[in-house]
């Protein structure tokens, strides 16, 4: 609109801390002198920006370029990263621990199901639907003691204790099987990463980095797997605040007319896993 007021964007990539600049200065007389600054960004930080979030991310656009966002929110993990792990070749990842996400449902229209994965290597995918939480811990009891005679352990089992899912931990716990509670309601992991709302926000996020930065790979490509990489593709994510924000099952819903329970349930799995690296501690 017409306004007295001019609009001024500062960029990054215009006040870089290894250039000068040169700015036009008017005194209250109309006096015009050019006024010399130093820059104050590093292209190290430009840089790192564009590897974390896309020169064409929202995050982007605002820290790096000063502009509005695109949009109100983007696609958290994106298709050809899925991609990518689906051609990838296997590494060995005999050294690190092998975990498994639960997500856990009863009645209506959300299916049961668990991620099986080791370092970079997704191992396999299962959903089941109508079990109650004592059926369905003596299905993942039944799994567990199958991969242990092929010699594939794992070594902790990880689902969210909300709802259904606590008591298919107790069911586990009480079977001695390595359960971990995952309570996605609870306040961020602060590791030093991109700060987020709370702890399933701080998931999905690390469920972003995985496909991002790591090597990762599917070990098959069957409909499982397939469906799986679908839904970790459907989730949007905002930035209010400065912290990350991830669209919500009953947003998914209105919006898919699905839910993501595999991708839960793979998200979940990141929570296992780093809990088996010491070192990283709850935010208070």
């Amino acid at each position: 609109r017409d306004s007295d007021w001019e609009c001024l964007t500062f960029s990054c990539l215009d006040t870089l801390e290894h250039e000068t600049y040169s700015y036009p200065y008017f005194d209250p007389f109309g006096k015009r002198e050019d006024t010399v600054v130093p820059g104050r960004v590093s292209q190290a930080y430009i840089d790192r920006m564009a590897r974390k979030y896309g020169e064409e991310s929202n995050i982007y656009a605002i820290r790096v370029l000063g502009e509005f966002p695109v949009s109100t929110d983007e696609v958290l993990i994106r298709r050809e990263w899925l991609e990518k792990a689906f051609r990838r070749e296997v590494h060995d990842c005999s050294k690190e621990p092998r975990v498994m996400g639960v997500d856990i449902a009863y009645y209506g229209q959300d299916d049961s199901c668990y991620v099986v994965s080791q370092g970079s290597n997704i191992e396999e995918v299962e959903k089941w639907h109508g079990n109650d939480p004592t059926e369905s811990a003596d299905r993942i009891a039944g799994r567990c003691r199958e991969l242990e005679q092929a010699n594939k352990k794992v070594d902790r089992i990880g689902g969210n204790v909300i709802g259904y899912g606590a008591g298919v931990y107790s069911n586990l716990r009480d079977l001695n099987l390595p359960a971990f509670p995952v309570s996605v309601q609870e306040s961020s992991i602060d590791d030093g990463d991109t700060k987020c709302r709370r702890l399933r926000d701080w998931c999905w996020w690390k469920a972003r980095c995985f496909f991002r930065d790591s090597p990762a790979c599917f070990l098959e490509d069957n409909d499982q797997t397939r469906q799986l990489a679908d839904e970790l593709c459907l989730p949007h994510y905002k930035f209010p605040g400065g912290r990350i924000e991830v669209e919500n099952k009953d947003q998914m819903r209105k919006r898919l007319k699905r839910s993501p329970d595999m991708a839960d349930a793979f998200v979940i799995s990141r929570r296992v896993a780093f809990s088996m690296n010491p070192g990283i501690k709850k935010k208070k």
